[in-house]
């Protein structure tokens, strides 16, 4: 057993620091694990801003995307003549899109996330880029209806490829399980 005759010869003042100090200690202990605790849960949350703000962004894109396929498909089925004009406008929307998502994908700190990340926004941003040659074929109308749904398709698909990523790079039950619903 643990001998406390050594407290008997102790000066009381050294008593009351004695007692005093031992909550002091757990006090301490437990104020440091909220702190780190903290920290931890703000950079969780800064990591899912990110992904979050991947996610909008990539949304726009296949949004603006869409429209653009939808006037490119009145444009190849020659339904309406005056098409042309509403796609060139399509296109800028499109375009500014696009430039916001390599933009802010310029932006990520890729150190906290997985390798797979940066390698499918980057396939994904080349992808993109070949969207200019398919638009020049269209406008010289030299493609077909099937080669260009095809093309688009991949862009979305590679697209979308990112979003599920970002479901599962996210620590967040909820917000992982809303992405991935989203992508499907």
């Amino acid at each position: 057993m643990f001998n406390f005759r050594f407290l008997n010869s102790i000066v009381i003042k050294y008593k009351l620091l004695l007692l005093v100090s031992i909550p002091l200690v757990g006090f301490l202990f437990f104020s440091v694990s909220q702190v780190y605790d903290a920290y931890k849960n703000v950079n969780i949350m800064q990591k899912i801003e990110v992904l979050s703000k991947l996610s909008k962004n990539i949304s726009l894109v296949l949004e603006q995307l869409q429209e653009e396929r939808s006037e490119i498909g009145i444009i190849l089925s020659e339904k309406d003549k005056k098409a042309e004009g509403k796609l060139q406008e399509q296109i800028k929307k499109s375009d500014k899109s696009i430039h916001i998502f390599r933009v802010f994908s310029k932006t990520i700190d890729y150190s906290h996330y997985s390798i797979k990340l940066k390698e499918d926004i980057e396939f994904s941003l080349n992808e993109l880029k070949k969207l200019n040659v398919i638009r020049n074929k269209i406008t010289a109308k030299e493609t077909n209806i099937k080669s260009v749904m095809k093309s688009f398709s991949k862009v979305n698909e590679s697209l979308l490829n990112i979003v599920v990523l970002t479901a599962k790079e996210s620590n967040n039950i909820k917000i992982s399980q809303e992405l991935t619903s989203y992508s499907s």
